[in-house]
Formats: structure tokens, sequence, C-alpha cells
């Protein structure tokens, strides 16, 4: 169904319509019908206010050499502009203020349903704002019906006086009716339940308050090429998360809808994991992951990432078990990184004589790892070998330093705490 379809039918099937948005994510032709639904509704209401009318057609048309058709074409670009401004509004700040006081108020959920609210910003940014241009756009709609009914009876009645207090009124509704659709938006996409959804929806309509400011924003920026090229520069990597995000969605239906038609498919229960993985939601991963395993006991990626989460719940025997059986199939894989999580399990469970060990096999093939130097000088100094440890966090400060750029964000954290622990003076 088109997205036109869907706008209509939101209002019979909000869930439906927004689940199918969550995971389709038409962003571009979303952003073109809200982009027209404003416009039509801004040239509608400056038709429908006199007062407004002749202030931005009427001087025009007494100009010298001015034609009236040339006034009305003036007045459809500003409306043009202005939908244009509203619709980057909703995108810039409002979709990323929904998002935010949704993970927020999720805070006190249960850690296997929770992620953080970075996460939540890269991952869903794209469902979000699809969702959210829609509930948009029924919004437009609703105010398109409504002002050409006011046009009518003002057509039949030419007495009839639309006054600003009115557009207030209507204004004001029209914000309600987007506030209850958003409600409904934002429990398809984070499941927050109903309260969470309206308290979400209702706080985010404080983003009201720096409109004034994002549309001149706007402004300034739309008329200077130079600082049009500087934000897109800027932008650019945020777009391919974008762009990635909605791949990984797509990737996870056709996963989903695979796994459905075909339950002994372990494969695509192991995709569905690793998607579950990315996004920090270990139960589900854990259960796709434990559902491909018991289709096909070889699957390496699921058993790998088992023994991550089994670590992580403290369940070392079990991580080991199956840190070993990946061992046994490819003692390579993940580029080797299988000791170092080897390494991690014998660290968190205090053999710290083991974890040295492991490393020492890790390091054979990645000398240059941050995060292994990190791990041996935390291991030697549980053993209080302090001066062989400042030397293992002195190689991880220099691994960071002299990565290439686009690895130097992933060593940050442990070049923080090597230097950390230089600074405190154990050595």
């Amino acid at each position: 169904m088109s997205e036109a379809g869907l706008i209509i039918r939101i209002w019979s099937n909000p869930m439906a319509v927004f689940d199918d948005l969550r995971d389709r994510m038409p962003i571009a032709r979303l952003l073109g019908l809200a982009t027209l639904l404003a416009t039509m509704a801004l040239m509608l209401g400056e038709w429908l206010v006199p007062q407004r009318r002749a202030a931005m057609s009427g001087w025009l048309i007494m100009l010298p050499g001015v034609q009236p058709d040339f006034a009305v074409a003036l007045v459809l670009l500003e409306s043009v502009i202005t939908g244009v401004k509203l619709v980057l509004f909703v995108a810039v700040m409002h979709v990323p203020l929904v998002i935010l006081l949704t993970g927020i108020l999720m805070r006190r959920r249960p850690v296997s349903i929770r992620r953080p609210v970075s996460m939540m910003m890269r991952e869903d940014y794209g469902a979000t704002l699809s969702c959210t241009l829609a509930a948009f756009s029924a919004t437009l709609l609703t105010a398109i019906v409504w002002l050409c009914g006011l046009l009518a009876i003002r057509w039949l009645r030419p007495g009839f006086l639309f006054t600003r207090i009115a557009l207030v009124q209507l204004i004001v509704t029209l914000v309600l009716i987007f506030s209850i659709l958003m409600v409904f938006a934002i429990t398809s996409l984070f499941s927050p339940g109903w309260p969470m959804a309206l308290a979400a929806s209702l706080l985010s309509l404080t983003s009201l308050l720096a409109l004034p400011l994002v549309t001149g924003l706007a402004t300034t920026v739309c008329t200077s090429p130079v600082l049009v090229i500087l934000l897109v520069f800027l932008l650019r990597d945020r777009v391919d998360d974008l762009l990635r995000s909605g791949r990984a969605r797509r990737d996870y239906q056709r996963n989903l809808r695979i796994a459905m038609l075909n339950p002994a498919d372990a494969s695509a229960w192991c995709e569905l994991g690793l998607f579950h993985w990315r996004r920090g939601e270990r139960s589900k991963a854990r259960q796709s992951f434990e559902k491909s395993l018991s289709i096909e006991p070889d699957e390496i990626d699921a058993r790998y990432h088992l023994g991550i989460i089994a670590r992580e719940e403290s369940r070392f025997a079990e991580a080991i078990t199956h840190f070993e059986q990946v061992i046994a199939r490819n003692e390579s894989y993940s580029q080797h990184e299988v000791w170092r999580e080897i390494a991690q399990v014998y660290f968190a469970a205090g053999q710290f004589a083991d974890t040295i060990a492991m490393l020492d096999r890790f390091q054979q093939f990645r000398p240059s790892d941050p995060e292994g130097h990190c791990l041996r000088g935390l291991a030697l100094d549980r053993l209080e070998r302090c001066e062989e440890a400042a030397a293992a966090m002195r190689a991880c400060i220099e691994a960071v330093e002299s990565a290439p750029e686009y690895s130097y964000r992933a060593g940050r954290r442990w070049l923080a705490r090597a230097e950390s622990y230089l600074r405190s003076g154990r050595a």
C-alpha cells in the first residue's frame, strides 16, 4: 500500500500502520508527502485568513508591473519553504527529543529490555522519523479537510470571518491530535507501555519552544551555499548510520520471515540473534542463538556469542565450554579474538595466570590490540607484578595513539583505563 493510503488508514488501525512503517522506513517518500501536505495546509490557511492573505500578496499586487499571478506564485513559494522548515524541525528537533525522553522514561525497566539512549538514537532514529512523519502527515491531512470545510462555509456564507483566535484554537487542536497519534507511534517503536508513551508524547511537545530557532537557522543555512556544503560534510556519517540502520531492519525482517517459513534454518535464527545482539537485547539474542544451535550444533557464530553472553552473566564454566568448541572448529575465529574472550573469562573468574597465558596466545596474532594490552596490565597488577603492568598499559596507550583514525574511537575506552592506571601510581 502506498504511503498516502497508509496515512488515511492510520485513523482506523494506527498500530498496524506504525508497525509497517517502523519495519519498512520509507523515509524519502514520507518526507515528500509531509512537505506536500504542509504546503497545502499553509496555502489554505493563507487563503482563509484575510488579514494574512492581504499582508502576503496584497502589497505585491499594488507594486508597478507585478501581476496577480506572480503574487500568488510568491505566496506559494513561501508556503513551500515554510513547509520544508516544518518538516526539517520534525526531523532535527522533535524526533531526537522523542527518543531521548522515551529512553529516560524506560530507565526503570528491567535490564533485559532496556537499551542506552545513545543506542536508541543510533538504531531507531530512522524508524522513529518514519512514524513521526506519518503522524505529522495524518495531522496535516486533518487540517486540510478542516480548512476546506471552513472555506466552503465562507463561500456559502460570504459574511463568515475566520479570526486569528479561531486559527490558534485550530492549531492547538491539531497539536493534540498529533500527540495522540505519537502515543501509538511510540508504543509501536519502543513498547514502553501506554502511560510512558503518553508521557513521552506530551513532554516532547516542549520541542515547539525551539521552533522559531530551528526555522531561523534553516533560513540562514539555506541562503548560504557554503553552510549547506559544510552541513552535508558534517552529517554524512550520521546519514550512513541511518542507512545502515535501515538495512539492518530490512535484514531482520527478511531473516524473521525465513525463520517463520522454515523453522529449521539455523543461519536465519543466528542472523536474528546477531540483530538483537547489535541492539543490546541480550535475552532475545540468547534465545535466537540457542534455537540456532538446537538446529545446527556446529553453528560457530551462535556458539561464540553464547560464550560472550555466558561470560557477561558470570556463567564462566559454560562460557569456557562454548569458546573451546569454537576453537575446536576454528582457532582463528573472529581474527583470533576468541582467545581474548577466554582471557576475559579467566580474568572475571580471578584466574589471572591463566588470563596471561591466553593473552600470550592472542597477542601472537594481534600484538597491537589495545584491549589485549590493557587486560594484560590489569591481570599483572592483580599478580602484583606492577612494573610489567605499567609496561603493558604504556603499550596500550601507544597502540591506541598509533591506530588509524577509523579504529581510534573503539580504543579510547582502553586508553582512558591505561592512563588512569598510570596516574594512580601503582607502578
